[in-house]
């Protein structure tokens, strides 16, 4: 995989990368990126994917990869729940989930 050259690992700003796959990919639907200018509602759904740990406490990440539908937050709110970890969320980040809630996030 190729890591995004500002990725900060103390940070985790700009955590993205692209895969190279060994071989080709059967492609049946494409991903529907918003445009550059268009502003992310809080509370509008969004699709996620990882290979994070399945359960909160595990260390080790799911094989497959795994999908989730989960509501955008406001950025405010998001920084609210990270308050003592200064510039842990940024404005290049998108923050997802059901925060205080039982329930997945991303």
């Amino acid at each position: 995989y190729i890591k995004h050259p500002r990725f900060n690992e103390t940070t985790l700003d700009s955590a993205i990368a692209l895969l190279q796959l060994a071989e080709p990919l059967g492609f049946s639907l494409s991903v529907c990126l918003p445009a550059e200018e268009e502003v992310l509602q809080p509370s509008s759904t969004c699709v996620v994917t990882g290979w994070g740990a399945p359960e909160a406490g595990m260390q080790k990440g799911d094989k497959n990869l795994q999908q989730l539908e989960v509501p955008i937050l406001a950025l405010d709110i998001c920084q609210s729940y990270y308050i003592n970890l200064p510039n842990k969320v940024t404005r290049r980040m998108l923050c997802a989930g059901f925060p205080l809630e039982e329930g997945e996030d991303s």
